[in-house]
């Protein structure tokens, strides 16, 4: 792996390949940018498959820091406009904010025990539990869409190869 190599960094708990440290001719960089775009679509799939993709199994690591961060992520998706709501529409969902997934503090394995921990104890605001609930049940299907490789969201769509047309 790249990382063993010291050419790739971890980040919420799992190796991101750097596309530069990949070589062309070894057919790696598409590779290493496909990564990097669905790692957005890996973390919303790992939130909506919510406690049955932990099995109960695994438990929070990082709990503070997760509660802050699903608060910092709430934030930064919020448009500033007066008498929001976050199911009158999911025109809110745009690419900066589906992105704030990739802050996550914890594996992604983590993240649907820790959003479960936080539930049990309290610990997140009603807003954040309310962005939640949009994201990934009101706005499932366009966050879907948004996210998908080739998507509107994919930071590597031209290195994909994706077409003008058709996509999203």
């Amino acid at each position: 792996s790249l990382l063993a190599q010291g050419q790739g960094s971890k980040r919420g708990g799992f190796v991101v390949e750097e596309p530069e440290a990949c070589s062309l001719a070894e057919g790696t960089l598409w590779q290493a940018m496909f990564r990097h775009a669905t790692l957005a679509a890996a973390l919303l799939l790992q939130l909506l498959l919510g406690t049955a993709a932990a099995g109960g199994a695994r438990s929070c690591s990082n709990l503070g820091p997760y509660v802050q961060w699903v608060g910092i992520w709430a934030e930064q998706c919020r448009p500033n406009v007066a008498n929001f709501s976050w199911f009158d529409s999911c025109s809110w969902v745009q690419c900066n904010c589906l992105w704030g997934a990739l802050d996550a503090p914890v594996a992604t394995d983590e993240l649907a025990p820790c959003f479960s921990e936080a539930l049990l104890k309290g610990l997140l605001q009603q807003d954040s539990k309310w962005f939640f609930t949009a994201l990934m049940r009101t706005c499932k299907s366009y966050t879907d869409s948004l996210s998908a490789p080739c998507g509107q969201c994919d930071k590597y769509r031209e290195y994909n190869q994706c077409s003008n047309s058709g996509d999203i």
